[in-house]
């Protein structure tokens, strides 16, 4: 299983059979499932599938997270998952790497949530998976994306042609904390 995430003002909590209305419900949305779906409407029985998917991942510590804000409120999903294979075929060079993905329900925009859960996902990543890297493709045209990878920390390594748009990839580098004298890390 998935641990539980925390930051600041965020719980990140595995999701849950009881997410997946709150997930079909966001993933429905036409300025979600753009770039997020290719524009695709997923049905309940697709929404299930990538939550089973997600849920095999766990042993490897991978997976979706809810995003829940200080009060409970459900925000929308975190993942850290494989390079799709549709991403990989744009950008070879990522195959067999892991990516963030981040869903945050269009009210909750503009608060900082997305940037906040991505960089709770890279610390995850670097100190309990012990990855050295994440990658990223965001569709061209995706302007928030690309404002959200920059913030965290994300550096374009160049572009492949995606499904629908030309794919911008994005490579964040995950150095080992250092510790200091008293064992604290930096």
């Amino acid at each position: 299983m998935l641990p539980m995430l925390a930051t600041e003002r965020l719980r990140l909590e595995p999701v849950a059979n009881g997410d997946l209305g709150r997930l079909l419900g966001l993933l429905i949305r036409p300025e979600i499932r753009r770039y997020l779906c290719d524009a695709a409407v997923l049905d309940r029985a697709q929404v299930e599938s990538l939550t089973g998917e997600a849920a095999a991942l766990a042993p490897r510590g991978l997976g979706l997270w809810s995003i829940r804000d200080e009060d409970g409120a459900w925000l929308g999903i975190l993942g850290l998952q494989p390079v799709s294979a549709v991403a990989a075929t744009a950008w070879p060079a990522f195959a067999e790497e892991v990516e963030p993905l981040v869903a945050i329900d269009p009210l909750a925009w503009g608060r900082g949530y997305a940037t906040e859960a991505v960089r709770r996902a890279a610390a995850y990543a670097r100190d309990d998976l012990g990855l050295h890297r994440l990658v990223a493709l965001a569709d061209e045209p995706n302007v928030r994306s690309h404002r959200l990878l920059a913030r965290v920390g994300f550096q374009p390594v160049g572009t492949g042609q995606g499904p629908r748009h030309l794919l911008q990839a994005y490579s964040l580098s995950l150095p080992k904390r250092r510790l200091d004298s008293a064992g604290i890390g930096s």
